[in-house]
């Protein structure tokens, strides 16, 4: 029978970002695991430049980072297949599994007791540029399926799915399916340099499947609540809005307090000071960065060739690291620095230089938002000061009034009382 295993690439953490791609690319394509090159082929891209071909899709959708590429495994039981026939079958699942969307390498490997398969694909579509999608059950559903039934049309063994479906329920742990091969490492994340390593018997792999996230609901319960939806049974709280709302006045509150100590108000006239301030400062900022604009832009023409080195920095890399087929790219990155030492930087020199602007550009930056939190906390507490001291006015204009009247009550009372004595 043949198993499938699924690996995935991400980008190198230091160094180049597809230094895994490039390595794993080399390692399939050994021509001591592959007969001096005879099982090899690609799809959608010639195998010797393969690697150009997946960098250059990734350049043209702007997607040179992240997950790299992707390296399926399939291994047939040691003495059931020819190579011929493993070279057939991996052509076959390339060309049904992937279509002609993505590049593709696929070889076979006969250097072990068990002959296996190798497909490695990039991870962007070369038609759209839409990242290769690993949905949820895609092992179980579709990949082992298909090698199972192209391993029947040869008249080979298949793996039993229902064992697997069984095994893997007895295998749950903390409520997590996880994926996992009976006596190997758990290598679903490349990271390392590939290596020779020495293949272990078919006889030792039961199953293997891909991890994946629980779902939050099940199906029943999401229709479930649906249902209560509909039925008006599920309601925000009414609350929560003023819950929030208590929340920003306790924010606000707090921000009022610490500009009051920081600026040592005392009066309102105190903060009518410290809205100048903060006016000025922001004046002075927007003057700061059109100077930094000005000087930046004398640089202009050094800028432009890092930007243009950055397309031709993974290649020229590669290419020291032993792939002569990046030879263009590593005279094209070698042209650029030559063009930078004639305008007297080197490569260094011009980084410091761009990363100088970009750290003054952040601090302004900075800057300029704690001065626009200054300015609005003063222009709010001036407010409340204007409000204070109108309410102060209408409370005192409400006693004159209350005064007046009582005092016009005690004149009438006190005529009342007279004209009631003279009676």
């Amino acid at each position: 029978m043949a198993i499938t295993k699924v690996l995935h690439m991400k980008q190198a953490k230091s160094g180049y970002k597809a230094k895994h791609l490039a390595n794993g690319l080399k390692y399939i394509m050994d021509p001591k695991k592959t007969s001096g090159g005879c099982y090899i082929s690609g799809s959608g891209c010639v195998p010797e430049n393969a690697l150009s071909q997946m960098l250059e899709t990734k350049r043209h959708f702007g997607k040179l980072d992240k997950r790299q590429a992707y390296h399926f495994i399939i291994s047939f039981e040691e003495g059931e297949v020819t190579e011929e026939e493993a070279f057939q079958i991996m052509r076959e699942f390339t060309e049904e599994y992937l279509g002609d969307g993505f590049e593709a390498v696929y070889t076979v490997h006969n250097d072990t007791a068990h002959i296996h398969g190798h497909l490695i694909f990039n991870s962007v579509r070369c038609t759209d540029g839409q990242k290769y999608d690993y949905p949820k059950g895609e092992w179980e559903h579709r990949i082992q399926p298909l090698v199972n039934r192209l391993c029947k049309e040869y008249g080979l063994s298949t793996l039993d799915m229902e064992k697997v479906k069984t095994k893997r329920g007895q295998k749950k742990s903390g409520g997590k399916e996880e994926e996992y091969v009976d006596n190997l490492p758990e290598p679903t994340h490349i990271s390392q340099m590939y290596v020779d390593k020495p293949q272990v018997q078919q006889a030792e792999i039961l199953y293997i499947f891909i991890p994946y996230r629980n779902r939050h609901l099940t199906r029943h319960q999401r229709e479930c609540f649906y249902r209560k939806y509909r039925t008006g049974k599920i309601h925000k709280n009414p609350r929560t809005q003023e819950y929030k709302a208590s929340c920003q006045a306790l924010k606000r509150l707090q921000e009022e307090y610490l500009f009051w100590v920081e600026q040592g108000i005392r009066n309102r006239g105190d903060i009518h000071r410290a809205l100048e301030k903060a006016e000025e400062y922001l004046k002075n900022i927007r003057s700061r960065k059109k100077e930094i604009i000005q000087e930046r832009g004398q640089y202009q023409t050094v800028f432009s060739l890092l930007k243009a080195l950055e397309g031709w920095e993974m290649e020229a890399g590669l290419y020291q690291e032993g792939y002569p087929e990046f030879a263009g790219a590593y005279q094209e990155y070698q042209k650029i620095c030559g063009q930078l030492a004639g305008l007297g930087f080197s490569l260094d020199e011009a980084r410091k230089l761009e990363q100088y602007f970009i750290t003054q550009w952040s601090g302004l930056e900075k800057m300029r938002k704690a001065a626009l939190k200054e300015r609005r906390i003063a222009k709010r507490l001036e407010a409340k000061a204007c409000g204070q001291e109108q309410n102060l006015k209408e409370q005192k204009g409400q006693e004159h009034m209350e005064e007046d009247q009582n005092k016009r009550s005690r004149k009438d009372e006190n005529r009342s009382e007279k004209r009631g004595m003279n009676r």
